[in-house]
């Protein structure tokens, strides 16, 4: 997998070497997060088996660990794009489609912390040096005039967080803080928390927030964005008749996406007397995490430009944008909105899909359980009738940790 032992050997060195009286930076603030480098380490066998990983020829992939935390007022807004530097001076983009548990940057609460990692497959030959973090400031902007605050994000647009020095496990970044603890004080294997886990047969989830959060229809088919014969009419073509350029026809709008897998949501405030804001959905800037059978991780999107036909010319989703951006909800007032995920982003064979309305590493975990989904194929109109809960293949699991001694 690796060009040789001693390319290997050569970049566990460079990681976790002493570099003299270098003091290499592996935290800085960016947007509202800090964001902290915890471990760094080439792939392993193990690591290639437990995360999925299928390195090209002549390249192989640097797992880097994170601890992102929220020091902003409000929910975090941050949006942030990585890519791994080489000391050849090149940069690499985070590989994607890995089983890989990414930190979350966007929609943290303020003192929350969340920890993940990431893949960068890169060229064998190449020495990995520092982790590239970049924002994306008009998302940034977007989202804090929408929690109305007071002043913008502010900071660089960009950090480098040095590589160097790290340990391979971020386990072992948490140890060098405190006094490292004696063999003794090692807990055995065999006391791991276990996770219970309850599914049941509904399309609904209570959260805490006083919100329902129900899947009230999906499919595998296009969404009808426009009326029939409502789109824009084009020029009839003109053409010089012996000389300069042919003029390309302007595209003409469709009445319907392209093959997406979409999901059509209800939300309702179930207070009897509060008027209250849903705290997990919907959000027209943050996606939903959703996971399928073989571990890759997709995003249920906001439908865009793109998925319309390039322009909004025209459009309109069956359900109406100003929903989504409902500051309050009454008692018992509802809601719908409808997300997506491109076709052609789903692997094959897909048996089920999981629905994460909250962050992963919350528990109890619940989330909704789509059996089979891409067996349902169905086009969203914009005047058609949703499915009763029966007729979908829908359950809710909610994942617990189960008490100590059980």
């Amino acid at each position: 997998m690796f060009k040789s032992l001693t390319l290997g050997v050569a970049l566990l060195w460079l990681f976790h070497s002493p570099q003299g009286a270098k003091k290499d930076t592996h935290s800085a603030s960016l947007g509202d997060v800090q964001v902290t480098v915890t471990a760094t380490r080439i792939a392993s066998d193990q690591d290639i088996q437990r995360y999925r990983l299928h390195p090209r020829a002549g390249y192989y992939v640097v797992l880097v660990f994170l601890r992102v935390k929220n020091v902003a007022r409000y929910p975090s807004c941050s949006d942030l794009d990585e890519w791994l530097q080489v000391k050849q001076g090149y940069e690499y983009p985070r590989s994607s489609g890995f089983k890989m548990k990414a930190p979350d940057a966007s929609n943290v609460l303020p003192t929350e912390e969340s920890s993940g990692e990431f893949a960068f497959e890169i060229k064998a030959g190449t020495e990995p040096a520092s982790l590239k973090l970049v924002r994306n400031t008009i998302g940034e902007e977007l989202c804090a005039m929408f929690q109305h605050r007071d002043t913008s994000v502010s900071g660089p647009e960009s950090v480098s967080l040095s590589l160097v020095g790290l340990p391979a496990n971020a386990e072992q970044s948490f140890a060098q803080q405190v006094q490292p603890p004696t063999r003794k004080a090692h807990p055995p294997a065999a006391a791991k928390q276990k996770i219970e886990v309850e599914e049941q047969q509904s399309n609904v989830i209570m959260m805490n927030d006083g919100f329902e959060y129900g899947v009230i229809d999906y499919g595998v088919g296009r969404i009808q964005v426009r009326n029939q014969g409502a789109r824009n009419t084009t020029v009839p073509e003109t053409r010089p008749r012996f000389h300069g350029p042919i003029l390309p026809k302007p595209k003409e709008l469709s009445d319907f996406t392209e093959q997406v897998f979409w999901v059509k949501f209800q939300i309702t405030n179930k207070a009897e007397h509060l008027i209250g804001k849903p705290r997990y959905f919907p959000s027209v800037l943050n996606a939903l995490r959703v996971t399928d059978n073989w571990g890759n991780v997709y995003s249920l999107r906001y439908p865009n430009a793109a998925d319309v036909g390039g322009t909004w010319f025209g459009a309109e989703l069956p359900i109406p944008v100003g929903s989504e951006r409902r500051e309050q909800y009454k008692p018992h007032e509802s809601s719908s909105a409808v997300r997506l995920i491109p076709a052609e982003q789903l692997v094959a064979q897909v048996e089920e899909l999981r629905i994460y309305l909250s962050h992963q590493s919350d528990y109890p975990k619940v989330y909704f359980k789509i059996e089979e989904p891409l067996s349902r194929q169905r086009d969203l109109l914009r005047s058609q009738a949703d499915t009763k809960p029966d007729g979908l293949s829908v359950k809710v699991v909610t994942e617990r940790k189960a008490p100590a001694g059980r």
